[in-house]
C-alpha cells in the first residue's frame, strides 16, 4: 500500500528499521556479545537492502532507508500515561 501512494504521489518511500542491541540479564549481571550484536545488525542492514532492490524491481519511486539503534532505559518498563517514544530518528 505505501509503494502504491508513493508511486501515484511521486513521494519517497521511507523504510525503517529499529535495532534493538542483544543483551542477556542473568542473575543480575548484564551480558553483552559485541560480536554477535555486529553480526546481527549487518543482517538487519541486508535485509533493509534486499527490500529495498526488490521495491526497485517493480517500482521507479526513491527509497531512503533508516536503521534506527534503540535503547530501553528503565522507565520505558513501567507504564506511562501518556506513553513517551522509546526513541528518535
Amino acid at each position: 500500500m505505501a509503494l502504491s501512494i508513493a508511486r501515484r504521489t511521486k513521494a519517497t518511500l521511507h523504510l525503517s528499521m529499529v535495532h534493538k542491541p542483544l543483551e542477556a540479564t542473568y542473575a543480575e549481571i548484564q551480558l553483552f556479545d559485541d560480536t554477535l550484536d555486529r553480526q546481527i545488525l549487518a543482517q538487519e542492514e541486508a535485509y533493509l537492502k534486499n527490500i529495498s532492490k526488490r521495491l526497485l524491481d517493480v517500482a521507479d519511486v526513491p527509497i531512503q532507508l533508516h536503521h534506527q539503534n534503540a535503547t530501553c532505559r528503565a522507565s520505558c518498563t513501567r507504564r506511562q500515561w501518556p506513553p513517551r517514544p522509546v526513541w528518535s530518528s
